[in-house]
């Protein structure tokens, strides 16, 4: 029989004065302990399961965020998405059953994974484009063609 054992440290990245010298580090772990009833003979696929793309011509509504560079008192650097603080309101709240287009731009030099919660989503394409005229103009001038989703 095996048992599954696995640890999950959570860290504390900021303090409630803000001062970083004043870090606390490790503030829960977490022990699980199950034992199994059968070796777990479970792999994970190479590739997903195929599944039908989303028509941009159904969607309802197109929405326009803005990944953005900032630092904090610190000197820190942090991304913000739309330039909303962590705490701030919900702002994008799909309707139950819509479709919508969301041009996710990334105004950052970094390349960053991002996740949405409460939705299903699909990525359509990535395009390089013009980040200074962006920034300028808010116009979206592609400098390159658009790019499909890796498997």
């Amino acid at each position: 029989m095996t048992e599954f054992k696995q640890s999950l440290h959570i860290d504390l990245n900021d303090t409630t004065d803000g001062d970083p010298a004043n870090a606390v580090g490790i503030v829960m772990e977490f022990r699980v302990f199950l034992p199994l009833t059968s070796i777990d003979t479970s792999v994970i696929p190479q590739y997903m399961e195929p599944f039908p793309m989303i028509s941009g011509q159904s969607a309802s509504r197109v929405r326009y965020l803005t990944l953005n560079d900032n630092m904090d008192k610190y000197g820190r650097e942090f991304m913000l998405l739309d330039n909303k603080q962590w705490d701030a309101p919900i702002t994008e709240n799909p309707k139950l059953g819509s479709t919508e287009i969301w041009y996710l731009i990334n105004l950052t030099t970094d390349a960053h994974p991002i996740h949405l919660h409460l939705i299903d989503f699909q990525l359509l394409d990535r395009r390089d484009f013009d980040v200074e005229k962006y920034n300028k103009e808010r116009i979206m001038n592609y400098t390159g063609t658009a790019m499909s989703p890796e498997p």
